[in-house]
């Protein structure tokens, strides 16, 4: 089978990881794969064509594939796109981003013969009900997969899909990457954190919405209970000084806020300074990866009750979900801080549960499977 995985950006942010990931298990398990999406715009840029190259998926950058529609960079890939179709006879065309999708759609609906088109949505409550996505479900798509219960169901309800083989299919991880076993290489060191402190954070981009304000509140209240206790965050943003250092500062957390800033190449080994993850708001990966990361890592998560974090987080077994106000996110994390036996039993069962519902292999073989079934309802219309 013969699969063009499309990619609407050069980060790597995002679904990027999961799409990658599912194309480097199909490359393994002997799948004809390439993978398209743009080139970092500054030479010597980090990307996704970075982490195409470690993991040795054949990949293709003559195509802009812009985050966002653009009218004139559009028509030039569809038409680039059109011709590599036609020439390489792709089985497959898996799209992940609205953009890709409309880029891919189009080009594969120009021709005849062209690959079935698969859409995967990465969205944790649904996709918004708007004409362009209309489009892209109702007449561009022939495979659609659903990241979570709740945006599976609201798609079903909202858009006419009746003609494409749908799945509600969980993300999955690398739980070889992020295991437990890192602890023992985490860069704890690195920040000068002590051994025996407990270092509770949260892996972010630093966004007014993604609510520090109420973590900063109640890591200050556990901070006055235990100070040896840190926050670790793990991320960056133009509005560090605004939501996250200015107002830690006149909490006066000093030395307990840790930040590492982006980690790109040791990002597992700063995930491994957790003792317990806190998630409180998804951001443009509604699949909220970093919590399914920190549960293959053994590492409890404290979840929001929003999006599918809570079906990400068993609550009570493999960390908490709660109404995310200050006081409740202040008492899950005493809690926890306070009592390394509970940390230990939730962690063993958070990386249980990531082993069992978030297998790479496992994933491959459901949209395998997938694939296989959206091709033979093409060839039954022909």
């Amino acid at each position: 089978m013969k699969v063009l995985h499309l990619f609407g950006n050069w980060k790597w942010t995002g679904p990027a990881e999961p799409a990658v990931d599912l194309a480097r298990v199909q490359v393994r398990s002997g799948l004809e794969v390439t993978f398209a999406c743009a080139l970092p715009p500054d030479e010597g840029g980090k990307g996704i064509a970075d982490k195409l190259r470690e993991f040795r998926v054949p990949s293709w950058h003559e195509l802009r594939l812009n985050k966002h529609f653009n009218v004139l960079d559009n028509s030039r890939d569809v038409k680039c796109l059109s011709a590599r179709l036609k020439a390489e006879k792709f089985d497959v065309l898996h799209a992940h981003t609205p953009n890709d999708h409309f880029i891919g759609g189009v080009a594969a609906k120009l021709r005849s013969s062209g690959p079935c088109v698969v859409r995967t949505s990465y969205e944790g409550e649904g996709m918004k009900n708007t004409f362009r996505n209309r489009f892209l479900l109702e007449r561009l798509t022939d495979g659609y997969i659903g990241s979570s219960l709740p945006a599976f169901d609201s798609d079903l309800s909202s858009f006419g899909m009746d003609g494409a083989v749908s799945r509600k299919l969980s993300p999955a991880v690398d739980c070889d990457a992020f295991s437990p076993a890192l602890r023992a290489v985490s860069l704890r060191g690195e920040f000068g954190i002590p051994a025996d402190a407990v270092c509770i954070g949260t892996v972010a981009r630093i966004q007014r919405h993604r609510r520090f304000e109420v973590l900063l509140a109640a890591a200050a209240r556990l901070a006055a209970d235990l100070p040896e206790f840190r926050l670790v965050i793990i991320g960056r943003g133009t509005n560090a000084e605004e939501v996250l250092t200015g107002p830690a500062r006149r909490l006066n957390l000093g030395k307990t806020l840790v930040m590492t800033g982006y980690r790109y190449e040791d990002y597992p080994r700063a995930l491994a300074m957790l003792d317990v993850k806190v998630f409180l708001m998804p951001g443009s990966d509604g699949t909220c990866r970093a919590a399914r990361q920190a549960l293959a890592a053994g590492i409890p998560v404290i979840a929001a009750d929003r999006g599918m974090l809570p079906e990400i987080v068993e609550n009570g077994r493999t960390g908490f979900v709660i109404d995310d106000n200050e006081e409740n996110l202040y008492e899950k994390m005493r809690l926890l801080a306070g009592n390394p036996d509970l940390r230990a039993e939730m962690g063993r069962a958070a990386r249980e549960r990531a082993m069992r519902l978030f297998s790479l292999a496992e994933y491959e073989l459901q949209v395998r499977r997938l694939y296989e079934e959206v091709l033979s309802a093409q060839s039954g219309r022909h």
